[in-house]
């Protein structure tokens, strides 16, 4: 929320105090993002932002998600603990902040919701206990921000405190200040109410009369912006107009007074985004004319009677997208992609008039999507599938001539709107994926292993996004009965939602999709589910689980995946291996499933234990595992490959002896089919398990982990074509290029390399892009930037394992491919 304060010289206000009550009205906000753009000088900035920044930025995670109704049209807005957002379904949501009231786990749904007669298609403001929206409807409903003046039901459904009739489109988000509600409208109008709905408002329902209204004029498609006592607005031709907000200066009439702008800066191009004041200037996204900035008092470059003004810099290069300012820099955009410049156009800027180009920019492939947001040195933009944070100074992760930049952080979105960051949480919202809101990541088993939110983290996965309707299949040997219980527990101690049999999430059904006549209950077979359970849950918490248990033969388990696909699996997975031998192929069938991908674990002997079966099968997605350790490079992650040296745990790779080489497949150290496609996390991770053994959390390994994590991120991306497509997509991997599995002829079969390897594969999931079309992903997954830091990372302890029982595969079955680590 802003303020604007007019002081009267010689009122009797001590210079001391006038300053106390500019403080008492700043921070009267200082935990919210109360309208568009932040502000009603739609700043884009957050000055009271200490939760997330620089430091702590990398470890933001997806915390909650909420689904209203409709198309969510508008961006999101956050004071006094909760956020709103409208929707086309003609409502305005009203959501817990902290993603506690009204949510089981990571859902939420709404504390109260309020409905207008059409779409609520504008981002809300909120002053004073009032959230003002703007319909299409050509109407502004004020209701009640707390949901309790005339609100009532069960769940709670608020009606309008008053409304006020535009009698024409309305040009954009409303804007609040100093008791006053301002909006645009295609009509050429400005228009200014009364907050409070007292003034020139009767009736019952209560109705209300503008204030004031702007002459008519050129079409006003945009909202206004207000900040020192002056509200401006600008037309679709460019055209920047000020006028007294106060309604006083250069007005006329008393019932409805009518003014005439204070000034005018005519624009040099079509405006594209509604103006940002700040720091003395008011700045307008011109498309093809640039970025300008114009003095916002209208007194330098300004003359003439009716005043205009000319911009005191512009930049080189077009500008789409309305800038945030922060500490003196201005971050928009310069042809399409995000830039900052100098706010008083000196550095980098030059010439009579004065033209600027970028003290630095986001790599040139990244198209900046929306308006960004700035707080606590960080800049956020959400920008080709992904919502990306950068160092506002350009140092960390920047470099070259002229500097170039890429991420602090950023997660797959496809978010639209202006990110509002609040108390260490950002929130953005999708038009068909709801609000999403993003915090540190914590994890409640720290020691143990990692938890999801890490994985997310190092994988960019839009986890609690994507999945929705889809179904992962596990398919493993023997029975756990403990699977449903321990599942839960896993689940409820993330924060992900429930997964049970009675919300037909999970289904634990046998070879033949009964669910009775389950095979024998084995301890170490339970470790294995448990830990398949628990990495497609990490991957994908929206996904549904099918656990399909046979007997631990070859062929019962090739039922078993004819089963799981008849059931409805959209993606299978296999954390098992036999060693290839001639007349295992003659198993291929079970394991090809057109439009469904069949993941498997690449094996857990590394290069010498040979290429495990069902992972050889050419249209078999086979997984290869890799060390994750957190590390101070532009990802804030590093990879390598699993091999800890202890009981021949290691990232299987190899030729196979008999399976063909598939056609997508180019590689010329092997004949045969190469093991493995793709790599994931293989070591320290998190599980749940309580049938044998010591029950409780255990820290687990093996390409076990890596099979169902893959599966889950195919889930994600609705992915139905399989391995071919990661060939086609490696640019939307992280290339893996560090370690070894053991020795062997071609060098890459066994040692990580730049490019394919067999241990790692193509690299490892960098969001969803190379998994499917569902989502993009960062388009810099690979990306290193001239003089980013690159330091050792602090790499985790490489434990010993026990191999639990089911590492000796019975004669025709096959052995498990998970470990208990200590």
């Amino acid at each position: 929320m802003s303020y604007f304060v007019r002081f009267v010289e010689g009122g009797g206000r001590s210079v001391r105090s006038r300053i106390a009550l500019l403080a008492v009205l700043a921070l009267a906000c200082s935990g919210c993002w109360a309208q568009f753009r932040g502000d009603a000088g739609h700043s884009g900035s957050q000055p009271f932002e200490f939760g997330v920044g620089r430091n702590n930025v990398a470890g933001l995670a997806p915390a909650w998600t909420a689904q209203p109704g409709g198309m969510n049209l508008s961006a999101p807005v956050v004071a006094g603990g909760t956020v709103m957002i409208g929707s086309d379904d003609h409502k305005l949501y009203a959501f817990d902040a902290a993603g506690s009231k009204n949510c089981v786990l990571s859902e939420c749904q709404p504390l109260w919701t309020a409905t207008a007669a059409k779409a609520v298609a504008s981002t809300p403001a909120i002053a004073n206990g009032t959230v003002f929206v703007a319909s299409a409807d050509m109407k502004i409903y004020a209701f009640s921000a707390d949901g309790t003046k005339n609100c009532a039901g069960t769940p709670t459904v608020c009606s309008p405190l008053w409304t006020a009739p535009v009698n024409s489109t309305i040009g954009g988000p409303v804007a609040v200040a100093n008791g006053v509600v301002f909006v645009t409208s295609q009509l050429g109008k400005l228009f200014a109410f009364d907050a409070a709905g007292i003034t020139n408002c009767t009736g019952t329902p209560l109705v209300c009369k503008p204030l004031w209204s702007s002459a008519a004029g050129p079409i006003l498609s945009l909202a206004p912006a207000i900040a020192n006592a002056v509200v401006y607005a600008v037309t679709s031709g460019g055209t920047l107009y000020a006028y007294d907000a106060a309604g006083t200066t250069g007005c006329a009439g008393i019932a409805t007074r009518v003014c005439q702008p204070l000034w005018s800066a005519p624009g040099a191009g079509v405006a594209t985004e509604s103006p940002a004041v700040a720091g003395g200037n008011v700045y307008v996204a011109g498309g093809a004319g640039g970025l300008r900035a114009v003095d916002a008092a209208g007194v330098v470059n300004c003359s003439g009677s009716p005043k205009t003004c000319a911009p005191r810099w512009t930049s080189a290069a077009p500008s789409y997208r309305a800038p945030a300012i922060a500490n003196g820099v201005v971050f928009g955009d310069a042809s399409g992609t995000l830039a900052a410049f100098d706010a008083q156009g000196v550095t980098n800027c030059s010439g009579t008039p004065v033209v600027c180009s970028p003290m630095w920019s986001a790599a040139p492939d990244t198209f900046i999507a929306s308006t960004p947001s700035v707080a606590n040195g960080v800049v956020y933009a959400l920008q080709g599938g992904a919502l990306s944070a950068y160092d506002t100074s350009g140092t960390t992760n920047c470099g070259g001539t002229p500097t170039v930049c890429t991420p602090l952080w950023s997660a797959s979105s496809m978010a639209s709107g202006s990110p509002a960051i609040v108390s260490g949480a950002i929130y953005t919202v999708s038009d068909q994926q709801g609000l999403q809101v993003y915090r540190s990541c914590s994890n409640p088993v720290s020691g143990i292993g990692y938890a999801p939110c890490e994985l997310t983290n190092a994988y960019q996965l839009p986890s609690f996004i994507g999945g929705k309707n889809m179904t992962v299949a596990i398919v493993d040997a023997n029975h756990d009965p403990n699977a449903e219980q321990d599942l839960a527990v896993y689940r409820k101690t993330f924060g992900l939602p429930p997964c049970t049999i009675n919300n037909m999430c999970f289904r634990q059904v046998n070879q033949l999709g009964q669910n009775s006549n389950y095979p024998p209950a084995d301890p170490g077979w339970a470790l294995e589910i448990s830990l398949d359970l628990d990495m497609v849950s990490a991957a994908c918490p929206r996904c549904n689980i099918l656990l399909v248990e046979a007997p631990n033969s070859l062929s019962a388990i090739g039922t078993a995946e004819d089963t799981a696909v008849a059931l409805g699996a959209n993606v299978v997975s296999n954390s098992f291996g036999a060693n290839e031998t001639v007349n295992l192929g003659l198993n291929d069938s079970h394991f090809t499933h057109p439009g469904v991908p069949i993941v498997a674990s690449s094996g857990d002997g590394g290069y010498a234990g040979g290429p495990q079966y069902p992972a050889v099968v050419p249209g078999v997605t086979s997984v290869g595992g890799t060390f994750l350790d957190r590390a101070t490079t532009p990802r804030g992650w590093t990879e390598s490959v699993w091999a800890d040296g202890v009981n021949t745990n290691e990232s299987g790779s190899g030729c196979a002896l008999y399976q063909p080489k598939p056609s997508w497949q180019t590689d010329t150290g092997c004949t045969n089919r190469t093991v493995a496609d793709v790599s994931a996390i293989a070591s320290n991770l998190a599980v749940y398990d309580t049938y044998g053994g010591p029950p409780g959390w255990i820290t687990v390994g093996g390409t076990s982990a890596s099979a169902p994590l893959v599966a889950g991120i195919y889930a994600l991306a609705r992915g139905t074509v399989g391995v071919a497509d990661l060939y086609a997509n490696t640019a939307f991997l992280h290339d893996v290029t560090t370690g070894t599995n053991g020795t062997c002829n071609s060098s890459y079969l066994c040692t990580a390399v730049a490019g394919y390897d067999g241990p790692t594969g193509l690299g490892t999931p960098c969001g969803t892009r190379a998994f499917g079309t569902a989502y993009l992903s960062p388009s810099d997954c690979n990306a290193q930037p001239a003089g980013a830091p690159l330091r050792p990372s602090a790499r985790q302890s490489r434990p010993a394992a026990i191999v639990p029982s089911c590492a000796t595969a019975p004669t025709g079955g096959v052995r498990c491919l998970s470990y208990r680590q200590r």
